[in-house]
């Protein structure tokens, strides 16, 4: 795929972006739209006294194909090709200037678009949100230059931007128009729905409902801001879902799930992890059916393994993105600590992005190659070594010591790189496991706990005998960067999440953790009804 893109541009940097963007924008009616709209709201968006727009930037999503094809025990269910063009846009407009303007998110509001290819149309819509935007900027910076002056800051505190002041990005990749075949998709899809209705026969499983889901789509990307930003480019989302749901004779709702993620229709899973999956499924459903749900609290160590590890880089990586001090937050305390100790000295953590991310083998979702605030994110960025945070997550709004953005300004829920999780010193499995119970005889417990996932089966070690013992919970785990900061030991298998974007440990031993049990609200309550026989 081409790409084109410009940095930092100089004179005649410029001339060529122009040109390239011109060429490039002559026949696509929306991103003219965007470009015009900006433009003329940010010269002429003024009320009464109020302070003017100096940034605007609009960010277009266009859903050009949808496909579903799902099953249910093992027949055609739903088949659709959806080719109606679905738009969605989003805005921001600060006022002021870069030192100070408004309190404002890095995530844009959404609004929808005229799918035709209309232009007056299109920035009638825009220039509608664009027009409440500014009113509800105005009324902000007011508040907030009336906030600032009953505030006691300190003189670096008021020395800072509000929003950091760059120089043009452009990033035009290569739309190609792809004539996808999703027939290999549904063959595979029908047969696994096939064999996982057959496994559910064989063990005569009692079940509501068996499906698998198959969903393909694809979006070009749009965005343009007044300070001459622009970037398109196409991203593509599909996955196979296998699902089982059920109820057992009590009343409590049983499942099992997998999900495979993909970018490419073409490049699907192997039948025999397919194959593997449903075996695994078919034995987690009849576990979890026969399984003790327990309520009981528990205090000592844990094992948390797979899903659960996943969960928790997630996690720290969430609580590593900047925030500014605003009316009514004082912002993130872990930006104040680069060269702390956040967790273990037995854990670090780094992110790849742009095409050395895409490129790393199992990654099969499509990373966006720019931010929403349109920054390119640096081939990598190492967060924490040896449990010392050297790094944050950074958007455009600077902080006493992350002062520049490294292209991190999000519009959902993880960063568009992937994650690297990793232990120093690591074990086996076995070994993992005997810490795992020595610790536990040593602060007296009868029994220790190996944790997996929220909708996954949990584990009770008998401390005496090793017997692991399945059992299913709802656990609140608590303080994760504080739970994490007493780690004993991380097994020496690495896995990764469906889509290949958080690579982590297959487990990590904790010297000790808090877990509360919160009850879910999954029905409790006999059929009138006995289920049909399948």
């Amino acid at each position: 795929m081409k790409q084109f893109v410009l940095n930092n541009i100089l004179a005649v940097g410029l001339f060529l972006t122009v040109v390239s963007f011109s060429a490039a924008q002559t026949n696509d009616v929306l991103l003219n739209a965007m470009k015009t709209e900006a433009d003329r709201s940010k010269a002429e968006l003024k009320r009464d006294s109020l302070a003017r727009p100096f940034y605007i930037s609009i960010i277009s999503g266009e859903k050009d194909i949808e496909f579903t094809f799902n099953t249910s025990f093992g027949k055609v269910k739903k088949e659709l090709t959806d080719t109606r063009k679905s738009i969605y846009a989003g805005s921001q407009v600060l006022v002021g200037d870069y030192h100070r303007t408004q309190n404002f998110t890095s995530t844009t509001n959404r609004f929808t678009l005229p799918v035709e290819n209309n232009e007056m149309a299109i920035r009638t819509a825009i220039w509608m949100n664009l027009d409440e935007l500014y009113k509800n900027a105005a009324r902000n910076y007011v508040d907030k230059m009336a906030w600032l002056k009953q505030e006691n800051s300190k003189a670096d505190e008021l020395a800072l931007d509000d929003f950091e002041k760059r120089n043009p990005t452009v990033l035009i990749q290569d739309i190609e128009k792809p004539d996808y075949d999703f027939s290999k998709a549904k063959q595979l899809s029908l047969k696994i729905g096939k064999l996982l209705t057959e496994k559910v026969n064989q063990e005569k499983l009692l079940v509501d409902e068996l499906t698998t889901s198959f969903t393909f789509s694809r979006e070009i990307v749009r965005y343009y801001d007044t300070e001459g930003s622009i970037y398109k480019y196409p991203k593509q989302d599909g996955r196979l879902n296998i699902t089982l749901v059920g109820v057992t004779e009590d009343g409590e709702d049983v499942g099992a799930y997998r999900s495979f993620r993909l970018n490419n229709p073409e490049e699907l899973p192997a039948f025999e992890d397919l194959k593997k999956a449903v075996s695994d499924m078919v034995n987690e459903y009849k576990i979890k059916y026969s399984s003790e749900d327990l309520d009981d609290p528990y205090m000592g160590p844990l094992l948390i393994v797979d899903g659960q590890v996943e969960t928790v880089a997630k996690q720290i990586v969430n609580n590593l993105y900047t925030s500014p001090k605003t009316r009514f937050s004082n912002g993130n305390h872990y930006q104040n600590m680069p060269g702390v100790r956040i967790i273990s000295k037995q854990l670090s953590m780094m992110i790849n992005y742009g095409k050395i991310a895409q490129q790393i083998p199992g990654v099969k979702r499509d990373l966006a190659p720019i931010d929403i605030q349109a920054v390119v994110p640096p081939d990598t960025i190492l967060l924490i070594k040896d449990g010392i945070l050297k790094n944050m997550l950074t958007t455009r709004q600077p902080v006493k010591k992350f002062l520049h953005s490294n292209g991190n300004a999000k519009n959902g829920n993880s960063p568009e790189g992937v994650i690297t999780f990793t232990g120093n010193q690591t074990y086996s499995y076995p070994e993992i496991k005997k810490m795992l119970i020595d610790e536990a005889s040593l602060q007296g417990l009868e029994y220790a706990y190996i944790m997996n996932a929220d909708g996954k089966l949990h584990r009770k070690v008998n401390v005496e005998t090793g017997e692991e013992i399945p059992f299913t919970a709802n656990f609140n785990f608590g303080q994760i960067l504080k739970t994490m900061r007493r780690v004993l030991g991380v097994e020496d298998k690495m896995t990764a999440s469906s889509d290949g974007t958080v690579r982590f440990p297959k487990s990590i031993l904790l010297e000790d953790a808090e877990l509360t049990v919160y009850k879910s609200n999954n029905r409790l309550k006999k059929n009138y009804v006995t289920r049909p026989e399948l």
